[in-house]
């Protein structure tokens, strides 16, 4: 159903990427830009899958999470937004109504502490991207 293809701005080519038998959403490059984290199903649920685009290496990284909404009329997209965390060995995702914090090299994930000085109310921080980073 989906796909990850890659173009080639200069030359309009494309190529699959990814290509998973029951779809391959959601990308998101590391900050390096050497592996690609993706959504895919096995089975009836969705997890996440880390591709490395200089071996092809491609592993779960976790499994389950948050089902995506391929076979609803998705409005906005087909699964909540994640991200990486500064250094790109870490994301944050939601998991069942939580935000978590996942480490990538050992797998091993909690929930997600924002740092205390940005615990009040979003109508008293207003903070910058520069700021958020420093505090992570």
């Amino acid at each position: 159903m989906w796909q990850i293809k890659r173009k080639d701005r200069k030359t309009g080519e494309e190529d699959t990427i990814i290509e998973q038998p029951r779809s391959a959403m959601r990308p998101a490059l590391t900050p390096d830009g050497k592996q690609l984290l993706y959504v895919t199903r096995h089975e009836t649920e969705s997890g996440l899958r880390l591709r490395n685009l200089e071996t092809g290496e491609d592993h779960w990284v976790r499994y389950p999470v948050t089902r995506d909404d391929q076979e609803a009329i998705f409005s906005r997209d087909l699964f909540p937004g994640y991200a990486f965390l500064p250094g790109g060995k870490e994301i944050v995702y939601n998991q069942d109504g939580k935000i978590r914090r996942l480490n990538l090299e050992s797998v091993r994930d909690c929930d997600f502490r924002f740092p205390q000085k940005f615990r009040k109310t979003s109508a008293q921080n207003s903070i910058s991207r520069k700021e958020w980073s420093r505090a992570l």
